[in-house]
């Protein structure tokens, strides 16, 4: 047997997967201090199966498992596997190699593997047992180990000894037949206990039980006749109740006939009535589709009358307009001619001005000298000249007012003529302008309830808004409440513990089959949620099972691991459930909910248990109605919705605990109805979604109705300010018009009021005549320039004149050019209007045809209509007819079934009496009693014997009807104690026997072995120190299986001396010699060396290598070493070292034999 590999996963430093091939007898491991050399010899020992920590070097199991380092992450477990070459077959398993594995993960989980197969701690242990691998072993041996072997106590020291003689087993069995053995006298003396107490209560209880045995025969007699006379009794009034149902059912069914004809009438009557009112609706609806039509008939016509009134004002206005521009046309072209004859006036008047003037200048130094002379004369004529030139200047002027007042006239009466058009244009704009106010404010107001109906649309969106959160809140508490309730049913709490633990069973795969609760067998609504609780009670933790097999199969699992107890429903065995009619007839009783096995769904497969359990509880629905119902019969229990009981035996049940608790059928129920809410809640989310979108779809109407509002709003508003603007126009005008007629009116009345001066007529010759004779000196010259200036004096008056003609002229010609520029605005003006108000006149015209169309066909409909409802409300009075006939022929029939039921109800008063006594008191239904009716005889003198037997049981007065059970139980009881008794006591014989060859075998091999050692031990001594001796004796020899082991040597040169007062060197090689002689008696396959060869010399590691050599024929030696002289004496190195901080990580090497490195190597390189 040799360890061929080692596997080594996650164990402390080696993060990497590393195996290790052993070749050679003797393999060396070496690196530096800290690379994880001594985690070798960790990781073979832990594999082996040690389970100290403090062992392995570390605080707790888990720490083995690599930690991590700077560059990787921790491993979740750790693994180590040795595979031993068995082709010796010195391990019991017939394989030729054969792997031992343990893995260990962070949770703390510890696996192990024979060849691949799970196994115990405690199969290793046994597998490896007398190889020396043990944990108890010398296999594996440090420096602490070394120097522990001298250093313990006898005692201690032993173990080693006990490892080689292979005792260990034989310790191991005795322990553990000890602690049976123990055991065995605990069990025996309960055993004793109980069978001196079952003793002492069999004494009273066998005369009990021979009288209730006696009472028992009795009883069973009289239930036997009392039965058969309750059997014939209902049999009887089965048969008058079959008799009397049969002329019930016939009076039923031509009630029945009757009540169809009376049901087909009165759906006729409905069917016509439905009609009659739709007819009614429709003819309602019609009518208001007619007056609607009409009404908007007549709007039409009125809206296209009052825009052909508008476009008839405007006309007028128009041609009103035309003759005032024809009239102020002829006026500016007057004003124009007589303003160019009043420029040309005066231009002829200025040229003969300035002609006079150049005259005048010429004679101006003639009559320079004349002056003097003529002063006299010229003053005298110049007067008379003065006064003829006023005489003239008031012509001119009078004839100038008097044409002034025929123009002022003419102008006064074109404003006369015009200042009505005026007005009546004013009050036109007036008019319209209010017009399109009034259809301003009607769009104002319409505007205003579409934003009011958005806004309520804004609220009513926030709103849904506001339920969607609400909404979803409530399916993420819905959901939270599922989950929990989920994982409250999944984790099977408030189970019973047997049928919880059949469950897990099932789950981890330890029990095969089906198994199902009676609680998740059914669903059931909430408000029966607590009824059905309480119906099942602990049932509701019963299993349903396929067979029989199945509930044999869970209750011995149950048995084994003391896991508790389980009720279990096999539907092979399950009776089927008949139900008959009075418990039909209990379900009609008012406040009676049903039967619980109907008020619950089920699957067919599971129905037979639930009718069972269920099937004679009759839910009610409070406990009025169950306690008005005790006295019936044909029920178990009557249960109501919140939990009250009324039992058969009129036992009451109810009340509740401080905090209620929720069953497993509760939970069921609420995880149904959560999830029903919760499909429901996302419906209504759906649904609030949906009335989202159809209010984005209004939203977008009443937007696009505010915006057609907007648009003709603006458009009135436009058209307001036109005719205001029109209206502003028109009475600015007219003030104008108003203003210049005042003027006018003023300015004529002025001319009329100014006074005429009357000029006395001057003649001038007679003046002349005496200047011609004053001047008879001067000159002719004179004469013409004193002509000449009063010639000039006349013309400076006409071009005054002339030029106050043409400004007046000027001033009128200008404002008719005023006038006539405002009448072609508002003529150009007038167009647009008219246009459209032609348009709103045949629009209008239009509506009002087709209004009309459909008035002419409402009316034809509404005709028809009236017609086909007076044939129905003809064909309702024939069906009312026909219903009175069939009520008065179904009232008969009723009154004939009527009388057939009450005396049914007396047969089956008694019938349930016979029914509920034969079901409480004999546990039969009336199916198999009517049944047994022909069958039974009854004696003659049934009723007598009765009373009879009634006497002798009451002669035996009070009677323990339990004694015979309670006997027959401790009877039992004892029997099989006894056998117990005996089992145990020859249990302990056995144990101890089996204890007294162990000790035997123990005895034997540690003696021998011990001689063997001993002598192994001075051998071994001796070859380590030449000179030197030692030996080995027992504390104790008297008791040689609890005695201790002593070591006694001698140095060479030395005497001797105890082992305390030792060198480190010498303690260590005396501790190696012992182990050697522990190896030449009991070889291990496997020898481990950490570090042992530290406190050796040169010389001593030489003869330590030597023993070595001797023992590499029989065990397989793995050295953890510093020391050169160790290492080259190796077969095989492996270097270990740490390349990456914290993982460690091995290399080996073969060191190449002596006949191939010799012929090419120098000595002196192999020295």
């Amino acid at each position: 047997m040799r360890l061929l590999r080692v596997k080594i996963y996650g164990f402390k430093t080696f993060a990497e997967r590393t195996e290790i091939v052993l070749g050679g007898e003797l393999a060396a491991i070496v690196g530096p201090n800290g690379c994880g050399k001594s985690n070798v010899v960790d990781a073979i020992l832990w594999g082996l199966g040690e389970t100290n920590a403090r062992h392995l070097r570390a605080q707790t199991a888990t720490e083995v498992i690599f930690s991590g380092s700077k560059n990787r992450k921790p491993l979740g477990y750790a693994e180590v596997t040795l595979v031993f070459d068995n082709s010796d077959q010195e391990l019991p398993i017939p394989a030729a190699e054969v792997s031992i594995t343990r893995r260990l993960k962070k949770s703390g989980d510890s696996d192990y593997a024979i060849n691949g197969q799970s196994c115990r701690l405690r199969d290793v242990a046994d597998l490896l047992a007398d190889t020396g691998l043990g944990r108890a072993g010398y296999a594996i041996v440090g420096q602490s180990e070394i120097d522990q072997a001298l250093a313990a106590k006898p005692e201690q020291r032993r173990a080693w000894i006990d490892e080689a003689a292979g005792v260990q087993r034989y310790r191991a069995r005795r322990n553990d037949a000890q602690r049976r053995m123990g055991n065995a006298r605990l069990q025996l003396e309960r055993v004793d206990d109980v069978l001196s107490e079952i003793e002492r209560e069999r004494g009273p209880l066998e005369e009990e039980a021979r009288t209730a045995r006696i009472h028992r025969e009795l009883t069973l007699r009289l239930r036997s006749l009392e039965a058969d006379l309750l059997v014939r009794d209902l049999h009887d009034a089965t048969t008058e109740r079959t008799r009397l149902d049969d002329a019930r059912q016939n009076a039923e069914r031509a009630r029945g006939e009757a009540a169809e004809h009376i049901i087909r009438a009165q759906a006729a009557l409905e069917a016509l009535n439905l009609d009659l009112d739709r007819l009614e609706q429709d003819r309602h609806r019609l009518s208001e589709e007619l007056a609607q039509q009409r009404s908007a008939a007549e709007q039409a016509r009125a809206a296209s009358a009052i825009a052909q009134g508008k476009r008839d004002s405007l006309l007028q206005l128009a041609e009103s307009l035309e003759g005032e521009e024809g009239h102020l046309r002829a006026e500016s072209e007057a004003a124009e001619a007589e303003w160019q004859s009043s420029l040309t006036q005066e231009n002829e008047a200025k040229t003969r001005l300035a002609d006079l003037r150049a005259d005048l200048e010429l004679v101006d130094s003639e009559a320079v000298r004349m002056e003097e002379a003529l002063a006299q004369a010229e003053a005298e004529l110049a007067a008379a000249q003065a006064l003829v030139a006023a005489r003239d200047r008031a012509e001119a002027e009078r004839s100038a007012r008097r044409e002034r007042l025929r123009r002022i006239d003419e102008e006064l009466d074109g404003i006369r003529q015009a200042l009505p058009d005026l007005e009546e244009g004013v009050a036109e704009a007036e008019r319209v302008g209010q017009e399109q106010a009034a259809l301003l404010a009607q769009i104002d107001e319409r505007r205003a309830e579409v934003q009011a109906a958005m806004q309520q649309q804004q609220a009513d969106e926030q709103a849904d808004h506001q339920a969607q959160r609400t909404l979803k809140e409530q399916i993420a508490q819905l959901e939270g409440r599922i989950r929990g309730l989920a994982a409250t049913l999944d984790s099977l709490e408030g189970m019973a513990q047997g049928a919880k633990a059949v469950l897990l069973a099932v789950r981890e795969g330890h029990l095969s089959g089906d198994y199902e609760p009676v609680a998740d067998a059914f669903d059931v609504e909430p408000a029966y949620a607590v009824a059905m609780e309480t119906a099942l009670g602990g049932a509701a933790h019963d299993l349903i099972v396929p067979d029989e097999a199945h509930a044999r199969q869970a209750i011995h699992f149950l048995k084994d691991r003391r896991a508790g107890r389980a009720t279990f429903q096999p539907l092979t065995l399950i009776r089927p459930y008949h139900r008959n009619r009075e418990m039909d007839a209990l379900t009609q009783r008012p406040g009676v909910d049903g039967w619980a096995n109907d008020l619950v769904a089920v699957d067919e497969r599971n129905r037979p248990v639930i009718d069972s359990l269920l099937g004679r509880v009759l839910v009610v629905d409070h406990l009025d109605t169950a306690l008005a119902l005790a006295k019936t019969s044909g029920w178990n229990r009557l249960v109501t919705r919140d939990g009250e009981v009324v039992h058969g035996s009129g036992a009451v049940s109810g009340g509740k605990h401080q905090r209620q608790g929720s069953g497993v059928v509760q939970r069921r129920s609420e995880l149904l109805a959560a999830e029903q809410e919760l499909k429901d809640t996302e419906r209504d989310l759906q649904a609030a979604i949906a009335a989202g979108e159809g209010r984005d779809a209004q939203r977008a109407g009443l937007q696009e109705d505010l915006a057609k509002l907007d648009s003709a709003r603006d458009a009135v508003r436009e058209d307001l300010a036109n005719t205001k603007t029109w209206a502003a126009s028109l009475g600015h005008e007219r003030q104008m018009t108003e203003r210049s007629q005042a003027r006018l009116e003023k300015e004529a009345e002025e001319l009329k009021q100014e006074n005429e001066e009357t000029l006395v007529a001057v003649d001038l010759v007679p003046l002349q005549t005496k200047r011609d004779q004053c001047m008879k000196d001067a000159s002719a010259l004179m004469a013409d320039a004193q002509g000449g200036m009063a010639r000039l004096k006349e013309a400076e008056a006409a071009v005054q004149e002339a030029q106050r003609r043409r400004m007046e002229a000027e001033r009128r010609r200008t404002r008719l050019s005023q006038a006539a520029a405002d009448h072609e605005m508002r003529a150009s003006r007038l167009a647009p209007d008219r246009e459209k108000y032609e348009a709103e006149e045949a629009m209008w015209a239009e509506r009002a045809e087709a209004h009309e169309a459909d008035v002419a066909t409402l009316t034809e409909k509404l005709a028809k209509l009236r017609e086909t409802r007076e044939a129905k409300a003809q064909e309702r009075m024939e069906t009312e007819r026909d219903r009175a006939v069939a009520q008065a022929e179904a009232d008969t029939h009723a009154e004939a079934k009527h009388r057939a039921e009450v005396d049914f109800a007396r047969t089956e008063s008694r019938r349930a009496i016979l029914v509920e006594r034969l079901l409480e008191e004999y546990g039969m239904t009336s199916e198999e009693a009517l049944e047994r009716a022909p069958v039974i005889t009854l004696p003659e003198d049934a009723a007598k014997e009765v009373g009879q037997i009634r006497r002798e049981i009451r002669s035996l007065g009070e009677v323990n009807t339990g004694a015979i059970e309670a006997y027959e139980r401790l009877t039992e009881r004892y029997d099989t104690l006894k056998v117990q008794r005996d089992d145990v006591v020859g249990t302990m014989e056995d144990l101890e026997s089996s204890m007294q060859e162990l000790d035997r075998l123990t005895r034997t091999r540690f003696l021998d072995t011990f001689a063997a050692v001993k002598v192994a031990f001075e051998r071994e001594f001796a070859l380590l120190f030449p000179g030197g001796t030692a030996d080995l004796t027992l504390s104790d020899p008297a008791d040689a299986l609890e005695s201790g082991v002593d070591i006694e040597v001698t140095l060479p040169g030395k005497r001797r001396q105890r082992l305390d007062l030792l060198s480190g060197g010498e303690r260590s090689l005396s501790a190696v010699a012992f182990l050697f002689a522990l190896l030449a008696v009991k070889p291990t396959p496997l020898v481990i060396l950490d570090e042992v060869d530290a406190p050796l010399d040169g010389r001593n590691v030489e003869r330590y290598i030597e023993g070595l050599r001797r023992f590499t024929d029989r065990s397989q030696f793995l050295i953890i070493t510093h020391n050169p002289v160790t290492i080259e004496a190796a077969d095989v190195w492996f270097g270990v070292t740490m390349n990456e901080p914290g993982v460690s990580t091995l290399i080996p090497f073969t060191v190449p034999r002596p006949e191939i490195t010799e012929p090419v190597v120098p000595a002196a390189f192999l020295k």
